[in-house]
């Protein structure tokens, strides 16, 4: 069971994570199908947070950095909004949507996937068309595996208190590759802003700085310049 069907159960809710080790229909941000390797981890989590879903994707972002080279002393860095890049390709992605619990309460359901050990051949190759790559070769996951790691991960993402929203910011332009750098903005596969991606506002959207003026961002596919 998905854990948004969980929720509908849940009075009152509580943090919660439910991990798979196969997906038949992962769902990707903008509804862009999101296949699970081998040697990889997907889950969702429950999580109360106060702040914007975009907000809420930054502080993934910067948990699971944290989480990453804590556990495999290897850097990751972030691209806005939700993607998780190591040598310049995608090695994982977050999506994350508001939802109302009792009492008005605000919490976010989050799915979170990584690409931590080699896939197989021809899931490499489907990798490989999408500039996308996994963490390191030396991962190697049995099934306890993928839910233990995943377990570890929505622990430290629920465990704290809710950062402040300058904290979440400080942070992730902190892991973010791209501050100042020159982008483009795609919907729909089409070319809609280019311009020099300046900063992230309070709310977790992009400041694009074009030739004539500041822009302001909230969604959209964000590519770098000579860069992916």
């Amino acid at each position: 069971m998905h854990l948004k069907e969980l929720t509908a159960q849940m009075s009152p809710f509580e943090p919660t994570v439910v991990s798979a080790h196969a997906q038949e229909h992962g769902i990707g941000r903008r509804g862009k199908p999101w296949v699970k390797c081998d040697n990889s981890i997907a889950f969702s989590v429950l999580f109360p947070f106060q702040h914007s879903p975009t907000l809420a994707s930054l502080k993934l972002g910067n948990d699971v950095c944290q989480f990453i080279k804590e556990k495999y002393e290897i850097p990751v860095s972030l691209k806005w909004p939700n993607d998780i890049f190591l040598n310049g390709k995608k090695i994982g992605g977050i999506i994350a949507q508001l939802i109302q619990g009792p009492h008005n309460q605000q919490w976010v359901l989050a799915g979170i996937g990584l690409n931590l050990g080699q896939p197989s051949p021809t899931q490499l190759k489907e990798l490989a068309q999408f500039q996308a790559t996994f963490l390191s070769e030396s991962i190697v996951l049995r099934e306890e595996d993928e839910h233990q790691i995943a377990l570890e991960l929505a622990e430290l993402i629920t465990k704290n208190e809710e950062p402040t929203e300058s904290l979440i910011l400080t942070k992730w332009k902190e892991n973010c590759f791209h501050m100042g750098k020159q982008v483009i903005i795609l919907e729909n596969d089409q070319v809609v802003m280019e311009g020099t991606f300046s900063n992230v506002g309070n709310a977790g959207q992009a400041f694009i700085k074009t030739i004539d003026r500041m822009e302001e961002i909230w969604s959209g596919n964000l590519r770098v310049r000579n860069f992916c």
